[in-house]
């Protein structure tokens, strides 16, 4: 079935080499590629942004009493203000959302969801992947395409990538 959907999709008007186009450069591909490595781990991503961050800024009494005479300052307000206003930090954040999304609308026993949990999260090579699937190489690229072309809408719908 995997091999007929492929021949369908390869001779459509919007074919993957099409679409191939549309994405800007190779760098949105290797966030796809990365993001969806580490979806497992962004939770800790985050958590360790947060204490970076937290890390960097010396909140004291010092610093509350400089905050008065000062706009410049690291008191605890502004350490929360920076952290709600941080870029990496809602970026993760936001991958998090995205793949989540992403994730719900794809049944949990389907060709797609089975590719995802052996390629990304279990860190399985493309061979290992190609044997446990019982799929061919065109296949494989195919669903790997498919994977980052519906992401790369998604984060184009929330305005990750622009």
């Amino acid at each position: 079935m995997l091999f007929l959907l492929y021949k369908c999709y390869k001779y459509n008007s919007h074919s993957l080499v099409e679409m191939r186009g549309k994405m800007k450069n190779n760098k949105e591909e290797k966030e796809i590629t990365f993001m969806l490595y580490n979806y497992l781990n962004l939770d800790d991503l985050i958590e360790d942004r947060k204490l970076e961050l937290i890390d960097k800024m010396n909140s004291s009494y010092y610093e509350w009493s400089k905050a008065k005479t000062t706009f410049y300052s690291n008191t605890l307000e502004d350490i929360v203000e920076r952290l709600e206003e941080d870029y990496k930090l809602n970026r993760l954040s936001a991958w998090k959302q995205i793949i989540n999304k992403f994730l719900k609308g794809v049944s949990y026993n389907s060709m797609l969801r089975r590719f995802i949990n052996n390629r990304y999260f279990f860190g399985n090579s493309a061979d290992e992947v190609m044997r446990k699937l019982k799929i061919n190489y065109d296949e494989y690229y195919f669903l790997d395409d498919i994977i980052k072309k519906s992401l790369y809408r998604l984060c184009k719908e929330e305005k990750i990538f622009t």
